[in-house]
């Protein structure tokens, strides 16, 4: 995946459960920074889950999948 500012790639810094920041929500929070030192972007993304089936599929299949893997 590549930075929106400069086009460098971006490495994953970790994943979260969305429950662990109190938003009330459920889901995971992925954080990307980017590899250009001089940048310096940070990207979350958000994937909330819809029901308890979604989110046994998400963690039975990994947090990355299809394309994505292909980037890292």
């Amino acid at each position: 995946m590549e930075c929106y500012h400069c086009g460098s790639d971006l490495y994953i810094g970790g994943d979260h459960d969305i429950e662990d920041l109190d938003t009330g929500g459920d889901g995971i929070v992925t954080n990307l920074s980017c590899s250009n030192e001089d940048c310096n972007t940070h990207v979350e993304i958000y994937h909330h889950f819809n029901n308890e089936e979604e989110k046994t599929k998400h963690f039975t299949e990994g947090f990355h999948s299809g394309d994505w893997e292909s980037d890292n």
